[in-house]
């Protein structure tokens, strides 16, 4: 059997194991499942215990650092609908006694309101965000 330092890996090594050297039918216990559930539950528990130690001091850095990411996040908004967003469709073609009639690109006026809508949205992300840092460096 493999052999680890942490108590943890070792008791999951330990399960799989067991896991695997079991019968081919299933027993009364529920078969493999019946080992993986209780595993995920103490998991679970393990991993909130730890994060809420670590909940109070990531808190503090978080409402740091906060303003200037919703600037930056406020500003990649603005440049992916400014610079790269695509307003126009693809427009279908007739072919009438006269030839082809229509195809090609044309703008979609719904898709041009999303572009400007998504521009003014990350302004303004961008503006409270440097709002809350000119109000974090001040307190």
């Amino acid at each position: 059997m493999l052999k680890v330092r942490s108590p943890i890996l070792d008791m999951l090594c330990m399960i799989l194991a067991q896991a695997q050297t079991g019968s081919a039918a299933p027993g009364p216990g529920g078969g493999i499942g019946s080992f993986f559930v209780p595993l995920i539950f103490i998991i679970l528990i393990i991993y909130f215990v730890v994060s809420r130690r670590q909940k109070q001091t990531a808190q503090a850095a978080r409402k740091r650092g906060a303003g200037t990411f919703l600037i930056v996040l406020g500003l990649a908004i603005a440049g992916y609908f400014f610079f790269l967003f695509d307003t126009s469709v693809e427009a279908e073609s007739y072919i009438s006694g006269y030839g082809k009639i229509g195809g090609g690109r044309v703008v979609n006026l719904a898709r041009m309101q999303d572009r400007t809508l998504g521009c003014i949205g990350g302004i303004a992300m961008a503006v409270v965000g440097a709002i809350m840092a000119v109000a974090e460096k001040k307190s």
